[in-house]
């Protein structure tokens, strides 16, 4: 048996999934040593790594992505990210071939949640042309540019990026309600205290009615 193996995406998934979420958050660089980490981390675990073509655009792909500025918007990143990862696990014979390779992207690209603020909607769309770019060797004509755009809109439930980009919205609404339940706490105190100072003055007015009595009693 051959020790050639070739491996397979349920097998690197992970891997390259965690590679590429590096790459896509990490801030531009052209530096060679941190781009050659980079491109060995997803070559090594795509299953096109076999095959030197294959594997030469896979490089270049993620070359272009290291060199690209980091996508901050926690959507558009994991939309970056599944057109990357579309790319390394594909195999070989994808690849190698164009027009396959740009649906499989687009299809990666759809099956991720969607990313709803415009700006960063126009950014995941525009850096998802230009892994297909890195890709292909050819700029999306408009049609596919079009394709990108709905697939970027398309709600998709595919949540492999979720650990790598988090939308810290959530625990914003616990601080809020944590806050709220501090003043609710804050109000409680001020009506007791309000109730001890009711009970003072309800003893001090019963201390002048004595006073008072005592006073008629010696008259």
């Amino acid at each position: 048996m051959s020790d050639d193996t070739t491996n397979t995406p349920d097998t690197t998934t992970d891997a390259t999934a965690s590679a590429v979420a590096a790459v896509v958050s990490a801030p531009a660089t052209t530096d060679p040593a941190q781009t050659a980490d980079a491109v060995a981390a997803v070559v090594a675990a795509s299953p096109a790594a076999n095959d030197p073509d294959a594997a030469a655009v896979v490089a270049n792909v993620v070359t272009a992505q290291a060199s690209a500025p980091a996508v901050d918007d926690p959507a558009a990143a994991a939309t970056v990210a599944a057109a990357v990862t579309a790319v390394a696990t594909a195999p070989a014979d994808v690849v190698n071939d164009p027009t396959a390779l740009t649906a499989a992207v687009v299809a990666a690209v759809a099956a991720v949640p969607a990313v709803t603020d415009a700006d960063a909607s126009a950014t995941a769309t525009q850096a998802v042309a230009d892994v297909i770019t890195a890709a292909t060797g050819a700029e999306p004509d408009e049609d596919t540019i079009g394709d990108i755009s709905d697939a970027v809109a398309e709600d998709g439930d595919d949540d492999t990026f979720d650990d790598y980009f988090g939308d810290d919205s959530d625990d914003s609404d616990d601080e809020d309600d944590s806050d709220d339940s501090d003043d609710e706490d804050d109000s409680d105190d001020g009506d007791e205290d309000g109730d001890d100072s009711d009970e003072d003055d309800s003893e001090d007015d019963g201390d002048e009615d004595d006073s008072e009595d005592d006073d008629s009693e010696e008259e």
